[in-house]
This record gives C-alpha cells, sequence and structure tokens, in this order.
C-alpha cells in the first residue's frame, strides 16, 4: 500500500438544500503537491487545483 499525505472518502458539501458534492473521494501520495489542500481568500478553493 502507498503512503498517503490525504485520504478522505464520502466527502459531501451542500449550500442550503443545494447539494454541490455527494460522495466525492480524495486520495494524494504522499510526495506529491496538491495546491487543493490549501485555503485561499478565492470565492473556491477548487480554482486552485492542478488538475494536469
Amino acid at each position: 500500500m502507498r503512503n498517503l499525505a490525504i485520504a478522505a472518502n464520502g466527502l459531501r458539501k451542500s449550500y442550503g438544500d443545494k447539494v454541490v458534492l455527494d460522495g466525492v473521494d480524495l486520495t494524494v501520495p504522499e510526495g506529491r503537491s496538491s495546491p487543493c489542500s490549501a485555503r485561499t481568500a478565492r470565492a473556491s478553493p477548487m480554482q486552485d487545483c492542478d488538475t494536469s
């Protein structure tokens, strides 16, 4: 098994009654940089994600 820096399973996010994420799993291997893990002042932290 590989070492993980971040592991999250079944993430859910809603704004009032509006569900925007439901059941999202995220893993980031150790040694891999992920700008998604840092909170920013932007409206959405996902704007900083490197999806390459």
